[in-house]
């Protein structure tokens, strides 16, 4: 029986190539640690970041043309496509947060979450709870929290959340 050999992948030759492999390794492998990108060379790193820049770039004017296109589709302008896009996010990262911690999160924390900076996420809180269409979306949403927050004191026998509830029952 004749064994099959197999081709040697063969080493990157040129800079970018390098840049590629590099950055491949690093996308791929989520437990390779900052000493891998200490270990590269300056000019490694300053193509490896004009690399990723030039990815993001191309990636952002991907989403801008989606947006575009399902905006025109669902008959929106792109602002409001934009608009109800980061209202989504918002509402996600508070809904997920509240559920794992029982409180509310911070701007900050909502900012981080989303990739928006603070002021919008503030401006887009404020709309929500002054606007006033969806508080009984945001009732839905304390009743999931609250099943959430009994079901963990009763379950997990978690004091906190046991505390909690009786508060919010109380109000």
């Amino acid at each position: 029986m004749e064994t099959e050999v197999m081709p040697q992948q063969q080493a990157p030759q040129t800079m970018h190539e390098k840049i590629c492999f590099h950055l491949c390794v690093i996308l791929n492998n989520p437990d390779v640690e900052d000493t891998y990108y200490r270990q590269l060379t300056e000019e490694e790193r300053k193509e490896l970041s004009t690399l990723v820049s030039n990815r993001i770039d191309e990636l952002a004017n991907q989403q801008a043309t989606l947006q575009g296109r399902l905006a025109r589709l669902m008959g929106m302008n792109c602002n409001d496509m934009k608009r109800e896009y980061s209202l989504n996010r918002i509402r996600t990262v508070v809904r997920e947060h509240v559920l794992n911690t029982g409180y509310m999160p911070s701007i900050q924390k909502i900012a981080e979450a989303t990739g928006l900076n603070r002021r919008t996420v503030a401006k887009h809180i404020k709309e929500y709870v002054d606007g006033g269409e969806d508080i009984d979306q945001l009732r839905l949403m304390r009743r999931d929290v609250m099943s959430t927050v009994l079901k963990s004191a009763l379950q997990d026998k978690n004091l906190n959340a046991a505390k909690l509830y009786i508060e919010e029952v109380k109000t």
